[in-house]
């Protein structure tokens, strides 16, 4: 299959799950991830603000904000096709819906600049996955090249409920892999990349 009909698939098969089946897989996602070694070390996180139908990652990011770690939500601008990471303090008084999507960012005036390389833990969202760390994203290419600017040993972590992973998916030379995928039933850990 293309790219664009995996996005297909993807996108149907998402928008079939209930809110019930998001929120229960969701938590048992959380919980795996909160325990993970790499998650429990990391002082500097980026981590996506969850929409419907996605794993949700209000919960952890308001846990590690309460922790006291340093957490950055992204921050896109559709003209240049950028993204910046922008620490918060709090999901509330610092985020609002943005753009036709209205995908929860840092209000303008919230949020201050980290670099990529300063990120100890990037918590990336995909519609599908496969078992060798490659991500399928929306296509508009914002995580790959922030990633690019990153840490060479900073982790790469993708929350995914099982359905996401897949067992193949096209590769670009330019897209950046993962190093860990946790869903609700199991860890995958990628050493090859």
């Amino acid at each position: 299959m293309t790219k664009d009909e995996l996005r297909t698939q993807a996108l149907r098969r998402r928008r079939a799950m209930s809110a019930g089946e998001c929120h229960a897989a969701s938590l048992l996602i959380a919980e795996r991830a909160g325990a993970h070694p790499a998650v429990q070390k990391a002082h500097t996180i980026m981590a996506y603000v969850s929409r419907r139908g996605e794993v949700d990652t209000h919960e952890l990011i308001r846990q590690w904000l309460r922790e006291g770690r340093r957490v950055c939500v992204p921050r896109t601008e559709p003209a240049t096709r950028v993204m910046q990471a922008l620490a918060i303090s709090d999901m509330d008084a610092d985020l609002a819906p943005t753009g036709r999507l209205r995908i929860l960012e840092p209000r303008p005036g919230h949020g201050l600049a980290v670099a990529p390389e300063a990120i100890d833990l990037h918590v990336i969202p995909g519609l599908l996955f496969d078992r060798d760390g490659r991500r399928l994203g929306h296509g508009a290419g914002y995580y790959d090249r922030f990633l690019s600017r990153a840490a060479p040993a900073a982790m790469r972590m993708a929350l995914a409920f099982d359905w996401q992973i897949v067992d193949a998916i096209p590769a670009e030379p330019w897209d950046i892999a993962m190093r860990l995928i946790i869903t609700e039933s199991m860890t995958l850990e990628i050493s090859a990349h």
